[in-house]
């Protein structure tokens, strides 16, 4: 089974960190700029479990007293990563899925004022979300070309989302 956007995220996470617990890979996906990803309990700990079954991964727990479980990928979650990493399909490569874009899209079905708030709010937040995706400090390369991918994008958002503003209603 192929895996999903946030299975393979977790194992190439697993696979760069080196030995980590659950709870730390709950926070490295909150730091995600992807609201998509939750980082729930509810959602990490059954994908990790998932991925344990599928053995994909294995767990560690250490003898100290808390009994840590440290999470490793395993040679199939490797030969699984890569095959998800080499993926340049169209679901892949594809416009990637846009709240805000498909609400535009029944724009006209909004009063006018409504429809003048929504775009001013969603050019808000996307201002504000933008502002609070800066590099971080200890960044890796790869993780810093991800970084710049989704700054790229949320800019992008922004300029559409003015013009969208600029050419008003449209016809009637």
């Amino acid at each position: 089974m192929p895996l999903t956007e946030l299975e393979g995220a977790a194992l190439g996470l697993i696979w760069s960190r080196g030995a980590t617990t659950a709870y730390e890979l709950r926070k490295l996906i909150a730091e995600s700029p992807t609201p998509q990803w939750s980082a729930s309990a509810g959602t990490v700990y059954p994908l990790v479990e998932k991925l344990r079954k599928g053995r994909l991964i294995s767990v560690s727990i250490t003898e100290d007293k808390r009994g840590t479980r440290h999470l490793h990928i395993m040679p199939a979650g490797k030969r699984a990563f890569k095959t998800w990493m080499l993926d340049c399909s169209p679901a892949v490569t594809g416009v990637p899925p846009d709240p805000v874009r498909t609400r535009v899209r029944f724009l006209e079905m909004l009063s006018s004022s409504e429809g003048t708030r929504f775009l001013a709010e969603s050019e808000r937040n996307l201002r504000s979300q933008l502002a609070r995706m800066r590099p971080r400090k200890g960044e890796s390369w790869s993780e810093s070309l991800a970084s710049l991918g989704a700054r790229l994008s949320q800019r992008k958002r922004v300029e559409w989302i003015i013009k969208v503003r600029k050419l008003g209603r449209g016809p009637r």
